[in-house]
């Protein structure tokens, strides 16, 4: 953290450009964070976000940056349980994202979107972002990634499936469930990753189960 805080003020001094300085303050928020010291990181990133909130940001360096204090306060809401402020503040980075449309960034914030619709039991809204999450990740090549995606896609599936009002929707939820899991056999064999194949694996036991 001393580190950050010296590359800041060495930023500062030198008169570099705006998005390098909150840059280098979104990286000392994170990781006052990763450190538990929430309220020191908030003081960092919520007087940035006051500063440019009303602002049209049209550069992508900038936008970017900016988004990573939004993620801080949202993970920070996340980690609180303050979900509905946590899913507000992840909306605003993902816009923040689309200025530049960075596609790993953009799977990022649909990331968090999705995690934060699934501990508000919104698990259609949750299915969808990581359904979003997995087509992004593909584009990009990132294997592991992708797959990942698709595996939470069809835990959202059986989730929507164990509360289903009838048995038509059950039905049609755990369809799309089996589908994808089936897809992502291929993509497991050539990863070997086995922390992926034990979630395959208990997903699968879940859809016997149901």
């Amino acid at each position: 953290v001393m580190a950050f805080r010296e590359s800041y003020s060495r930023f500062s001094d030198s008169g570099a450009a705006p998005f390098k300085r909150i840059g280098v303050q979104a990286r000392l928020a994170w990781n006052l964070l990763r450190m538990k010291k929430y309220l020191d990181a908030k003081s960092i990133c919520e007087p940035i976000i006051a500063r440019y909130q009303h602002i049209e940001i049209n550069d992508s360096k900038m936008a970017d940056r900016l988004a990573r204090h939004y993620d801080t306060l949202g993970r920070i809401d996340f980690i609180e349980e303050n979900f509905e402020q946590a899913e507000e503040l992840y909306r605003k980075a993902k816009e923040l994202r689309q200025v530049g449309g960075n596609i790993a960034l953009l799977a990022h914030s649909d990331g968090n979107l999705a995690g934060v619709a699934a501990m508000r039991g919104d698990w259609a809204g949750s299915a969808l972002a990581f359904e979003s999450v997995e087509a992004l990740w593909k584009t990009l090549g990132d294997v592991r990634m992708s797959t990942i995606g698709a595996l939470n896609f069809s835990e959202c599936m059986i989730e929507l499936a164990e509360r289903a009002e009838n048995d038509e929707g059950r039905a049609e939820y755990l369809s799309k469930a089996r589908q994808r899991l089936a897809r992502v056999q291929e993509p497991l064999d050539r990863l070997g990753s086995k922390d992926l194949e034990d979630s395959r694996d208990e997903l699968l036991k879940r859809l016997g189960d149901a």
